[in-house]
Parts: structure tokens; sequence; C-alpha cells
């Protein structure tokens, strides 16, 4: 027996910064203050003529700051709660990376998706320029996974300096699998 419990939709309301800082780790950290960024519903896209995206566009991501630099690397955080057991948990993930990514829960790295191993700052560029529309399936590692409140934070990388699009949506479901007696 086995049930699925979405712990994220694919339009759920993160919070974000995109400004071309590096933020190093202290953001990633489930106690991190991050009441001064905005906010907004997936998906998180820049304007690109052409492309139609598998979700609905709902955020507009710039792709340079208010001094014209391009932002190379986008953060995103949010939480869900999580009050069953555990044991047996796998948690799948499903979304669009644009170009790529680097997830933490709770502050522990648990995938990447594009991106070189090893050390990540916000200079990183993802491995390959990827195509938007592309849906893309991970299992999370559930080591850092917590019943009760948890926080799933994403960085986002272009892969080049003048990348003309981006976009970040996901959604986050666990499966639970149980025995039961025949």
């Amino acid at each position: 027996f086995s049930s699925t419990n979405v712990l994220l939709a694919g339009t759920n309301v993160w919070k974000y910064h995109a400004e071309w800082l590096d933020l190093g780790s202290a953001w990633r950290a489930p106690e991190y203050d991050d009441r001064l960024w905005l906010s907004g519903a997936a998906l998180f896209y820049a304007p690109v003529s052409g492309i139609v995206f598998p979700f609905a566009k709902n955020t507009l991501l710039p792709l340079a700051n208010s001094s014209g630099t391009r932002i190379l690397t986008f953060y995103f955080r949010t939480q869900f709660a999580f009050d069953g057991d555990t044991n047996g948990l796998l948690l799948a993930l499903r979304g669009i990376f644009d170009d790529g990514a680097v997830f933490y829960l709770n502050g522990t790295e648990v995938a990447r998706y594009n991106m070189p191993t090893g050390a990540v700052t916000a200079a990183t560029l993802a491995l390959n320029d990827l195509d938007a529309t592309n849906l893309v399936l991970l299992s999370l590692d559930r080591a850092a996974f917590v019943p009760g409140n948890n926080v799933l934070a994403v960085e986002l990388h272009q892969s080049s300096t003048n990348s003309g699009d981006v976009a970040f949506g996901l959604s986050l479901a666990a499966q639970v699998r149980s025995a039961t007696a025949l």
C-alpha cells in the first residue's frame, strides 16, 4: 500500500531574491529571515517570445538588476508541513529549471540539476543552456526531511552571462510506502 501527499503545488507561492547578489549559504537555513524578499506564485519566468511553458506563467522575473547587470543566480524559498510517517518516504520533484538548479531541504543540499560538482557561488554557471519547456523529474534525498515544518530552498543558475530566458516552477510530492498484511 502507498499513499501520495502533494507538499507543494506547481503554483505554490515562494519568497524570491532576484538582484544579482551572492547570498553565500545562510539563506538556505530554515531560520533565515526572508521577510524582505519579494513573493510570487510559480511559474517564475522572463519574457521569452515563442516559448510555450507547460505551466501557467505567474511571476515575471527580471533578467538584469536595476543597474543593468545580468542576473546569473536567482534564489527561492518556501515552507511546507508534513505530519506523516517518514519511514519509507520517497520525495519526488517535478519542475522546470532553466538552466540549472541546486536544491536544499532544511539547509542541506539534497539534489542538483544541470550544475557542476563542487562548490557553487552566485557566479557559477549551469552546465548547458536548456529549453525552458522541458519537465524534469528528480528524487530528493530525504535525509534532511523532518516531520512538521520544512524549508525548501532553490538556487537557479543561468548557463551564460547573456541568457535571454529564465523559468522556475516545481511541484513536490511525498509518497509513503507501507507494508500491509495479506
